[in-house]
């Protein structure tokens, strides 16, 4: 029988279960802010280190070298080449203080390696935003831990870097889900939600400025938007005029670079991709289970590597599920987050049935949002410590 003086005592949250003991008194809402942020950095500095981990081991291979060749070209130059090859030349502009006249493949992998840490702080948060600093804990290690973003995270490619930007994207939309009235307001407003807003907007440009695999992005969350409007029904006026804002902002920015590499390549608009293999049940079994399944695989072939932790794969997938199951109770976010993690595959599987696309790195940026759902997914329990 507990005492009456243990029941008056503070309760805090632990990653196991609840708990009153004396040090809760002095665990103020400032240190739950400090906390919340603290675990998302943590967790980013974990896979920094991973990622740095053996970063300059392997020599670079053709796409890196080609990387590091157009990063070095005058500017004229570059942006030609880039939109000869279907690349905006946002990358490798990005690229080109890390791309020396010598090959220093630790310097130049060194932005895809903190890219990679972003998203992990990136997912993290998200999660802790829409379920709490379990859910960000869950999802962060999963995104740190997975062999295919720690591969991806030591290659000199732009692929963690669209990754980032949509992940980006994605916490902006999902604040505007949390918070409808307040992202219905004018964003000339004090009080209005403009850094959601701002978030978005930027995310979803900066995404579609580096490759065009941001277009389903793109889609998607306009598809999203609506199901955020259809349930904030006294807020839709307000949340379509800012909508209508940001998409304006959006195609102003990324049209005329598409209209730019469309007249780079009139003549070979679908060329390109003679080089990915055909899509078969095997390939589509092996890219699946190396992007979301914890495998790893070869780099160039996509045959499936010996797993160390057999069946790991499989729980997490169960997690995901569970976790999608429990956000039912919020339509509008399960749309935000299931339609992000959905929309690639879905995509690339429908093109890959008239030419084929399937190949890992385009699925990279659904990773954010499928360990998002998995982190949701392990059982909470509630043990009593006060006795």
């Amino acid at each position: 029988m507990p005492r009456d003086d243990d029941q008056l005592k503070p309760r805090v949250p632990l990653l196991w279960g609840t708990a009153a003991w004396p040090p809760a008194e002095r665990f103020t809402d400032v240190n739950r802010v400090r906390a919340t942020v603290a675990l998302p950095v943590l967790l980013a500095a974990l896979a920094l280190v991973l990622r740095l981990y053996g970063l300059s081991n392997k020599p670079l291979w053709y796409d890196e070298i080609v990387a590091l060749n157009r990063a070095n070209l005058p500017l004229a130059e570059l942006v030609i080449d880039a939109l000869k090859h279907k690349h905006y030349p946002t990358y490798f502009l990005l690229l080109g203080p890390f791309a020396s006249a010598y090959i220093d493949e630790w310097t130049l992998r060194l932005p895809s390696a903190v890219f990679g840490a972003v998203c992990v702080l990136l997912v993290s948060g998200l999660a802790a935003e829409i379920r709490g600093p379990r859910t960000g804990l869950g999802a962060g290690l999963l995104m740190a831990l997975s062999p295919f973003e720690v591969q991806f995270g030591q290659e000199a490619r732009s692929y963690t870097l669209i990754s980032c930007l949509v992940l980006v994207a994605i916490w902006g939309l999902v604040r505007i889900a949390n918070r409808p009235e307040v992202a219905a307001l004018p964003v000339s407003r004090p009080e209005a939600l403009r850094g959601a807003w701002v978030t978005y907007t930027l995310g979803t440009v900066g995404a579609l400025l580096v490759l065009n695999i941001a277009i389903p992005w793109l889609l998607v969350s306009n598809l999203a938007m609506l199901a955020i409007v259809h349930h904030a029904a006294c807020e839709r006026r307000g949340l379509l005029r800012n909508w209508a804002l940001a998409q304006v902002v959006i195609l102003l920015f990324w049209v005329p670079a598409l209209i730019a590499m469309w007249l780079a390549n009139r003549d070979s608009v679908l060329s390109g991709l003679e080089w990915v293999p055909k899509t078969t049940w095997e390939n589509i079994w092996s890219i699946v289970a190396a992007v979301y399944l914890f495998r790893i695989s070869d780099l160039m072939t996509f045959v499936l590597l010996p797993s160390p932790l057999p069946g790991f794969g499989a729980g997490v997938v169960m997690f995901a599920l569970f976790g999608a199951w429990r956000l039912k109770t919020d339509p509008a976010m399960l749309t935000v987050i299931g339609l992000a993690f959905l929309a690639m595959p879905i995509v690339i599987l429908v093109i890959s049935a008239f030419q084929p696309m399937l190949v890992p790195r385009y699925l990279m940026w659904s990773t954010g949002p499928f360990f998002v759902l998995a982190g949701m997914g392990p059982p909470r329990y509630r043990r009593d410590f006060s006795r």
